[in-house]
């Protein structure tokens, strides 16, 4: 008996047969996805944008590196529309039109939509004989190199025309992604990414795709931006929806979406 309950004592007290601790739960990460506030690479969300990446069509290529082309004291003029003006030195970057860094380049079109928060210098080279059409679709977001300055934000499609053998400097407004970051300074780098898969994203783009938002759709200002009251109107709108959606996490309202449906359709 006294051997027996050695064993049992023993037994009760062998580690191999203590039933194992539960572990501590681990916390859960933050949910990041398609809703107000967390749509990744916009806002204050960490991660790359998500989407179908953008390329340029064959026979394009940058003629050097895309900058950022926000610069508070200059001004910018469009070759295209007003030749007898002189440029403005505005782009901090080398391209094939420039022998050094600072030097003068050459603005050929103003294009997209927005508060001129985000405005991207794209140098594009057609290498072929004939000429191309670039689109840069709505959905599409650029991305700042150094993550210090805003990611941009196109809302509708724009097509600039690339001549054969030839160059087309691109001056893109798109709308600020990430409310609390710097404008977009001609120090900046930038890249494209994606076109975005964010159903907020393209629902807001779907809503304002047949409307008269672009630059493009206006007459040129003194200094190659529109002068138009509406337009302004319409871009402070629509940077405070998509600010809704990237940063404060709120959906659209009922008055943006009114809002919307009021503008003007475009020609």
């Amino acid at each position: 008996m006294i051997a027996t309950l050695l064993f049992v004592s023993c037994e009760k007290n062998d580690p191999a047969t203590e039933p194992e601790a539960e572990p501590e739960p681990k916390p859960k990460p933050e949910w990041v996805g398609d809703r107000p506030g967390k749509i990744p690479g916009l806002g204050n969300t960490r991660g790359e944008p998500t989407g179908t990446p953008f390329h340029l069509p064959d026979g394009i290529e940058t003629a050097g590196r895309i900058m950022g082309g926000y610069d508070p004291a200059n001004y910018y003029q469009s070759a295209g529309k007003r030749d007898s003006l002189p440029y403005t030195e505005f782009i901090r970057t080398e391209t094939v039109w420039t022998r050094a860094a600072g030097d003068t380049v050459r603005v050929d079109t103003i294009a997209g939509s927005g508060m001129l928060h985000v405005q991207i210098f794209i140098p594009l080279k057609n290498t072929t004989s004939q000429d191309i059409s670039v689109t840069f679709p709505a959905g599409l977001i650029m991305k700042a190199v150094t993550g210090a300055c805003q990611n941009g934000l196109l809302l509708k499609k724009t097509t600039v025309d690339v001549p054969a053998r030839g160059f087309c400097g691109v001056l893109l407004i798109m709308y600020c992604g990430n409310e609390d970051l710097s404008q977009s300074l001609t120090t900046e780098e930038y890249v494209f990414t994606v076109v975005s898969n964010s159903s907020l994203i393209m629902d807001l783009c779907e809503r304002v795709k047949n409307k008269r938002i672009n630059m493009e759709e206006y007459p040129p200002g003194r200094h190659g931006y529109t002068d138009s009251e509406q337009y302004h109107d319409y871009v402070f709108q629509l940077q405070d929806m998509v600010w809704k959606l990237t940063d404060r996490g709120e959906p659209l309202s009922k008055e943006d979406i009114a809002f919307i449906e009021q503008m003007e359709n475009s020609h």
